[in-house]
C-alpha cells in the first residue's frame, strides 16, 4: 500500500511540475477560457464530452512535449540536428492536438454536434 501511495505522490508531483511550466500554463489558460465560454454558451452534455476530451488531449500532448524537450536538453544542450528533429516531432504532436481542439470547437459552434 505504501508503494501505491508513493506512485500517486509522484504523479501529483508531476502535475505540479507541469503547472509550473510556461507552455502548459498557457494551454491551461486557453482551456479555462473554453470551459467558461462553454458554460456561458450552454454546451450540451455531448458537446461537453467533446470539449473536455479535446482539452485533455492538448494538455497531455503539451506535457509530453515538455518532457521530451527536457530530456533532449539533458542529452545535448547544444544545437543538434537529430535532437531538433525529435523536438519538432513532439511540437508537431501538440500542434495536431490543438488543431483537433479547434475543429471540435468550430463544429460545436456551427451546430454540427447538436
Amino acid at each position: 500500500m505504501v508503494s501505491l501511495f508513493k506512485k500517486f505522490k509522484a504523479a501529483f508531483s508531476g502535475l505540479g511540475c507541469a503547472v509550473k511550466d510556461k507552455s502548459v500554463r498557457l494551454q491551461l489558460v486557453f482551456a479555462a477560457a473554453v470551459l467558461v465560454f462553454g458554460w456561458i454558451y450552454g454546451f450540451s452534455g455531448e458537446e461537453w464530452l467533446w470539449i473536455i476530451s479535446a482539452v485533455f488531449i492538448v494538455v497531455l500532448c503539451e506535457m509530453v512535449n515538455t518532457a521530451v524537450e527536457r530530456i533532449c536538453d539533458l542529452i545535448d544542450p547544444h544545437l543538434n540536428v537529430k535532437i531538433k528533429y525529435i523536438k519538432d516531432l513532439s511540437a508537431g504532436c501538440v500542434l495536431l492536438a490543438s488543431l483537433y481542439a479547434v475543429v471540435i470547437g468550430c463544429m460545436i459552434l456551427k451546430g454540427v454536434l447538436r
